[in-house]
């Protein structure tokens, strides 16, 4: 068991012989204990090589009350005991409800008994303590080149008369030299990195790489008849999606097949969660198509979620350009001052989210679930962020997943700080500086939460917001004094956490950079000094994981090939709790917070990973 872990469970064992009264906040999390219908699980009577099997069960609650998630995933791998009486049905999804909203319904719905849930909590835990504590197991740096197959190997399993590419050669006007192309990346979705080879005069050639086991396999629009524009893509956990005007190219992922369908009217989203995809139509009308299934009209016009008027992309004509936002695709109601996104449920079948935000000047945020072509609820954010006063630069309406269990970012904003006139404008932690707003809503739990990190100096021009943390690049382009090959991603955490009084601070705040070893491609994690003065305190930096090492991917390259981002190429950070992305055309660096990468290439004799042992799958991804 870990010190810092150790510490608190002797000052809680005290705390509660000591007959202290809890807060507000601590009975909050103990009343959950009461809901639980199954039966509580009894510590064995006599276990000498365990002091903790002589806890009664009421003061193992306590001890969970005061703990935090690393405490805990570090105390389920040290006691049997601990691990039995913690993961019981009555603990598990009061500290799921605690620290992770959405996480137990998201277990619930997975088909497995009540011992595998708890499993996948811890899982589920540990998975997320690796990701917010920077400790990736191993990582790579990559060109997206065609030429060479030293780390991923092309498939072949998509048939060719499907889309399916074999080998680059085949393809017209494709040059293979790395120099002579312009990719593009597209996507990053549950372990797969999408892009274009030619992005601007091949957008119907895709290419889609596997970071966990390093198959390749690329795509070729049927019938592209070369037009290179109007193309749209999707990718979630099973599909993969092209299409251009009012026909759409589905593959399987899993299952390396095609299918083909098209809409009435051209159309200017697609949508994909599980096997199925909701296409967003110029028109304004809605289809959700299934895998292997029929076209299906939903008339959303009945539902009234929002007037039939013509789709257009991005925002109105009168919208402001903010350049850290070129990233972002949204919808809009071309008469409308209305911003409009869909998300699919990935559990359940017809059901959806449609969003809207007004532009009118009420800011009204609204979510309405739908369930099989009838609204099931409407949700509205009390908070008008988007138009108050404060808020100096606007997002557009494109979600963006936040966590693995239901958390979607659906816009974020920037604030600036309140004036001496509105002390009510102050952050609730009590710091008054300019902020990265984010407004999430959570599918499982159906509520909205506000993520506020302080930025200070810093440009949300490059960031990513994972399990509430907001990983953030430096802006190089305020003059800031930092060498280019060694700017930092910085992990910030939200400004709810800053004043917890029991929460411990580090003394030295870790970087984590890598180091060279005997594998081909792959790196390790070590740690180095990062000094950034008070801008820790400030900005709540928890750590930095320094993506911009001298890397040399292949071995016959005679200069280090990792370009500056620049203003007109700032890059990317994309990633889930496996894999982290910082993208930085032509090429990307990934950090692997799972089982790292196999060792050798997908279909030879081993498959062993560096640097973990390979693990059973989770029950959901």
């Amino acid at each position: 068991m870990n010190e810092p872990m150790a510490r608190r469970v002797s000052a809680v064992t005290t705390h509660y012989f000591c007959w202290q009264r809890p807060g507000a906040k601590m009975k909050a999390f103990l009343a959950k204990f009461h809901l639980s219908s199954g039966s509580r699980v009894l510590a064995p009577a006599c276990n000498t090589h365990d002091v903790f099997a002589r806890l009664p069960f009421e003061l193992h609650v306590l001890i969970v009350a005061y703990l935090e998630p690393r405490d805990i995933d570090a105390a389920l791998g040290a006691s049997p005991i601990l691990r039995l009486m913690w993961l019981s049905d009555e603990v598990w999804p009061a500290l799921a409800d605690r620290w992770f909203p959405g996480l137990a319904q998201r277990i619930r719905l997975t088909e497995v008994d009540e011992l595998a849930r708890s499993e996948l909590f811890r899982r589920s835990l540990h998975r997320i303590c690796r990701r917010t504590g920077g400790k990736f197991a191993a990582a790579m740096h990559y060109g997206f080149g065609l030429a060479s197959d030293e780390f991923f190997q092309l498939s072949k399993d998509v048939p060719i008369a499907e889309g399916g590419v074999h080998s680059f050669g085949t393809v017209e006007n494709l040059e293979m030299d790395h120099a002579q192309r312009y990719p593009r990346f597209m996507m990053y979705s549950n372990g797969r990195a999408a892009w274009w080879p030619e992005g601007y005069s091949m957008p119907y050639l895709a290419v889609v790489d596997d970071l966990r086991n390093r198959v390749r396999k690329a795509y070729l629009f049927p019938n592209h008849g070369k037009s290179t524009r109007g193309y749209e893509t999707a990718m979630g956990e099973k599909l993969f999606i092209m299409g251009h005007g009012n026909r759409l190219h589905v593959w399987h992922l899993e299952l390396n097949r095609l299918e083909s369908f098209e809409v009435p009217a051209k159309f200017k989203r697609c949508v994909t969660g599980g096997e199925r995809v909701l296409v967003v139509c110029q028109n304004s009308e809605i289809y959700l198509w299934t895998f292997g299934g029929k076209l299906k009209h939903i008339d959303i016009h009945r539902l009234l979620c929002y007037p039939k008027e013509y789709v257009a992309s991005g925002g109105p004509p009168v919208w402001p350009p903010r350049i850290w936002l070129s990233s972002q695709r949204g919808l809009h109601l071309r008469n409308s001052q209305l911003l409009i996104d869909f998300i699919l449920s990935p559990t359940t079948s017809g059901l959806f989210f449609a969003i809207t935000l007004a532009l009118d000047g009420s800011g009204k945020l609204t979510v309405y679930e739908i369930c099989d072509g009838e609204i099931a609820a409407t949700y509205v954010m009390e908070d008008r962020i988007y138009s108050d006063p404060r808020t100096s630069e606007r997002g557009l309406l494109n979600w963006e997943k936040v966590n693995f269990f239901g958390g979607y970012c659906l816009v974020q904003v920037v604030q600036e700080p309140s004036t001496a006139d509105d002390a009510n404008g102050a952050c609730p932690c009590g710091r008054n500086s300019r902020q990265l707003v984010s407004l999430c809503f959570n599918i499982y739990t159906k509520s909205f939460t506000t993520l506020r990190h302080h930025l200070g100096e810093l440009s949300p021009w490059i960031s990513h917001v994972w399990n509430d943390r907001l990983f953030i690049m430096d802006d190089q382009f305020h003059g800031r004094k930092t060498v280019p090959t060694r700017r930092p991603v910085m992990s910030l955490a939200p400004c709810t956490e800053i004043d917890t009084a029991a929460r411990e601070k580090a003394a030295l705040i870790p970087m984590y950079t890598t180091m060279h070893d005997n594998v081909p491609f792959i790196y390790r994690r070590r740690r180095v000094p990062f000094d950034i003065g008070d801008m820790g305190e400030r900005l709540n930096i928890e750590l930095g994981l320094d993506v911009l090492q001298e890397f040399s991917p292949d071995p016959t390259w005679k200069e280090r090939f990792i370009p500056c981002p620049s203003e007109m190429n700032p890059g990317r950070l994309v990633g889930d709790d496996d894999f982290f992305l910082f993208v930085n055309s032509p090429s990307y660096t990934v950090l692997s917070f799972g089982e790292g990468f196999p060792a050798k290439i997908a279909g030879m004799d081993e498959s062993k990973s560096w640097w973990r042992k390979p693990k059973v799958k989770d029950g959901f991804t």
